[in-house]
């Protein structure tokens, strides 16, 4: 990353609103749901300060949710922000899956373990802190001081897991909800921190 002095980003991390499977309580990556209809009309209640560059995961509940509460704000969509790949868990709820063998090894391992056809936690926290790194050096690039990300509950704890340490779960943050992080650069050193 470029070697910049003394700048500080304002990071906002918001979560996608509500779908239909999180509403079941589903393992919802790679599926490709929208927001349900009233989850719209929360959503459309909810004001966040607008952006000078506002990124998004490729999935249509990140794109609907940045959209309603930006509207007009032009968005970069970036794959490689998407959430977690489930495998074989896709699409199903712990009432589908308490009698797996190979779920109770993950919940076991208190998620450490791969998803069976999926990505493990730490392939998935790799690859977000990779999109993390592009959407910084663009607002570097563009001296942005107010970024906002609007992607996955998973994508939001893998990056601070990553940048903060500590237990990968205490980073939960609820449908149409935000994280507000303070990133600086100074000396050559990054540091992330959460101030709302």
């Amino acid at each position: 990353m470029r070697n910049t002095h003394d700048t500080e980003i304002e990071l906002t991390l918001i979560r996608h609103g509500k779908t239909k499977g999180n509403l079941e309580k589903r393992y919802i990556g790679v599926t490709d749901e929208p927001l349900l209809e009233e989850e719209k009309n929360r959503l459309e209640k909810i004001a966040y300060e607008v952006p000078e560059l506002l990124f998004v995961s490729s999935k249509k509940r990140a794109k609907e949710t940045a959209k309603i509460l930006f509207p007009g704000v032009e968005m970069v969509s970036l794959p490689e922000l998407d959430e977690m790949n489930f495998g074989d868990f896709e699409g199903k709820n712990y009432l589908d899956l308490k009698d797996n063998e190979v779920y109770q090894q993950y919940i076991d391992s208190n998620g450490r373990t791969a998803f069976p056809g999926g990505e493990s936690m730490e392939d998935f926290a790799n690859r977000i802190e990779g999109a993390f790194n592009r959407v910084m050096e663009q607002a570097l690039e563009d001296a942005a001081k107010k970024v906002t990300v609007v992607a996955h509950g998973g994508t939001i704890m893998a990056i601070l897991w990553k940048k903060l340490g500590g237990d990968y779960f205490s980073y939960y943050v609820g449908n149409g909800e935000c994280l507000q992080v303070q990133v600086r650069f100074a000396e050559g050193k990054e540091t992330w921190n959460i101030i709302s």
